[in-house]
């Protein structure tokens, strides 16, 4: 007779824990919504940027070779302290002797965003001057 009054409360103890089992994982994963959202948000919002990015650089134009040339011999000049050759491919050889980091790469970056231009070969060593060595870009070529 004890066994019918505790078998009940037994069974319904046992249910109890066997659905709190089942719905866990359900209650984490609502628990982690908002930062799983958060995230998302982020994600979308960086990818949105990127195509905004692409977007621009698909409608800016690419200056001429000779104007291209031109803006890399200015610059060269100006942040690098040397004078640029055109080679025969179309490309521009920049050969530096002692330029500080920061003008180095105020140059470089400058000829990259102006001209479109790529760079093709380094052969850079830093001394106690600042860096020397060979810079060739490569043009863009208009479509």
């Amino acid at each position: 007779m004890n066994t019918r009054r505790w078998l009940p409360g037994l069974l319904g103890a046992v249910a109890t824990l066997a659905l709190l089992w089942g719905l866990w994982p359900a209650w984490l994963l609502w628990q982690d919504q908002d930062s799983r959202w958060q995230a998302l948000t982020r994600q979308r919002m960086a990818m949105q940027a990127a195509q905004q990015e692409a977007q621009a650089l698909q409608q800016k134009s690419v200056p001429s070779v000779s104007e291209a040339q031109a803006q890399i011999q200015s610059i060269s000049r100006r942040h690098l302290g040397a004078s640029a050759t055109p080679l025969p491919d179309g490309g521009m050889q920049i050969q530096i002797n002692g330029v500080a980091p920061q003008a180095l790469a105020l140059g470089w970056d400058e000829i990259r965003q102006l001209t479109s231009a790529s760079v093709q070969r380094t052969d850079l060593a830093q001394n106690a001057q600042g860096w020397s060595g060979t810079l060739v870009f490569k043009l863009a070529q208009k479509p």
